[in-house]
């Protein structure tokens, strides 16, 4: 008998089997199973619901111990189970509702199922244990589902592990890290065990003093599921005192059953180095451009004073004539390449600033700038643009395209005589006007019109100079198109003609 435990009186007993009985009806609706086996582990009672759960009949059960049940390591489990409860009530310590195990069971067709077995012992009139009642529950299901989510844990873990992203799961709003992988402690030069244990100052002092407030609000955002930008780069500092340019992600989660951000780091020191590079590759083209620009172009206007001086000497002959006015056709060509290589660079550096032109006052401007660039040329343009007529949206460089394609214009014109068509004409919608400048040149053939205007692109292309390169980058930025198509059409050698598209202003 148990320790201070009274005999029962045979009035109890009695109200007890009645209780019983009166209540085995509902036992055997269950679908849990209520079973009872002796101390040799035969079974003595089972409910009908094993059948359901195990496949076996409640007379085949009771005539099997449960060991014939269960897969060996939960036979062992069951056997020193028992023992140690046994130890228990000898020693007068015994737990009267002991926590329940998990076992395996064989159904009768072979599958395993899971149970959860819940169990009391049975006792005589003095007191003494003469069995074990308990109720058996299917938790198959629910051993399937931690196990997968284990699995799912395992392998998360794993690719984390294996990551070139450095990843971190940070709790609280003070700031502690619960997660670190390898990477981001090779990343920051710390061991894991070292981030996992530093303080909130302790984190906080791995971002540079600068960065820290932004970098921290947005944690604190992101922890609170409020909206923020994107991408963050900073400064974060390595244990040796380093400073290592970082990018930041964060995504709120949920972690152990508290809200957390999932953070994923990048070392950017390659792209900071690539930055870098290219900021002194353009201090050095923007060096090269002001010694073109200045330096070169001196040289430049030096030689056309002199040439043109030599070029009124009567002393020349026709032939040095002739080379005079070759020479300083040449420099001027020179001159007009850096201007235009100038501006081609301002307008892809600086971009262009949208505004309304009035684009007759434009081509006008142009078209006298032309005609003092080629004074030996009698220079005729007819044109169908008045000022005051269209205002287009363009910007500060509008003027250069007009310049670049009148003077190409004329250039390739090699009459003395050059005449220049300029009509505009606007969209059967009214939002676009299209202004075309046909020359009399030798045009242009059908597999160079799509590369004539860019020398930026990958292509080869034959032209000399960089001016329709610049026009089209100018129309591009003031929103606009340019193409090429033939004055005449279907017969190239004609000349060719250049339609500029620009929105209309009303």
């Amino acid at each position: 008998m148990r320790k201070n435990q009274q005999p029962r009186e045979k009035s109890d007993e009695y109200r007890d089997l009645l209780d019983a009985a009166s209540k085995y009806r509902t036992i055997e609706k269950l679908a849990d199973v209520i079973w009872s086996v002796n101390l040799n582990l035969h079974f003595t009672y089972v409910s009908e619901a094993v059948t359901s759960l195990l496949g076996y009949t409640q007379q085949e059960l009771l005539a099997m111990k449960l060991d014939d049940l269960l897969m060996p390591v939960s036979i062992q489990l069951v056997h020193d189970t028992l023992a140690d409860a046994m130890k228990r009530e000898e020693a007068g310590e015994y737990i009267d509702v002991p926590p329940a195990i998990e076992v395996m069971a064989r159904h009768k067709d072979g599958s395993i199922v899971w149970l959860e077995l819940s169990r009391m012992f049975l006792r005589d009139e003095s007191g003494t244990p003469v069995g074990v009642i308990g109720v058996a529950r299917d938790i198959t299901d629910r051993v399937h589902a931690l196990r997968a989510m284990e699995e799912s844990e395992a392998r998360y873990r794993a690719l984390a592990e294996k990551s070139v992203l450095g990843i971190v799961i940070a709790q609280d709003n003070s700031v502690r890290f619960s997660y670190v992988n390898n990477t981001m402690a090779k990343m920051i030069g710390y061991s894991k065990e070292e981030l996992l244990h530093m303080s909130a100052e302790e984190i906080f002092a791995l971002v540079h003093p600068e960065d820290r407030e932004e970098f921290f609000g947005r944690f604190r955002e992101r922890l609170e599921d409020k909206s923020m930008a994107g991408a963050l780069e900073f400064r974060g500092i390595r244990k040796n005192g380093a400073i290592i340019p970082l990018e930041v992600h964060g995504v709120r989660i949920d972690y152990e059953g508290e809200p957390a951000v999932l953070a994923t780091f990048v070392d950017i020191s390659d792209r900071h180095q690539a930055r870098e590079e290219m900021r002194n590759a353009r201090r050095f083209a923007e060096f090269l451009l002001d010694l073109m620009g200045h330096d070169l172009n001196n040289i430049h206007q030096g030689l056309m004073t002199s040439l043109e001086l030599l070029s009124g000497e009567d002393c020349l002959s026709r032939n040095g004539q002739k080379l005079i006015k070759s020479s300083l056709s040449q420099v001027k060509r020179a001159v007009t390449l850096i201007k235009n290589v100038r501006r081609l660079s301002e307008v892809k550096s600086k971009g262009a600033v949208s505004t309304p032109m009035d684009i007759g006052d434009t081509i006008r401007l142009a078209v006298d700038s032309v005609r003092k660039t080629f004074p030996s040329k009698d220079v005729t343009v007819n044109s169908d643009v008045e000022s005051g007529q269209y205002t287009v949206l363009g910007c500060q460089f509008l003027y250069d395209a007009f310049f670049n394609l009148l003077h190409n214009a004329v250039k390739v014109d090699e009459r003395q005589d050059v005449i220049v068509d300029i009509h505009a004409k606007v969209s059967s919608d009214g939002s676009i006007l299209h202004v075309a400048i046909a020359d009399r040149g030798r045009g242009i053939p059908d597999s160079k019109k799509d590369s004539i205007l860019t020398r930026l692109g990958g292509e080869r292309v034959t032209t000399s100079g960089v001016g329709l390169t610049l026009v089209q980058q100018i129309v591009e930025q003031c929103q606009g198109k340019i193409w090429v198509e033939d004055r005449v059409q279907g017969d190239y050698s004609q000349g060719a003609k250049f339609v500029v598209a620009l929105q209309l202003m009303t």
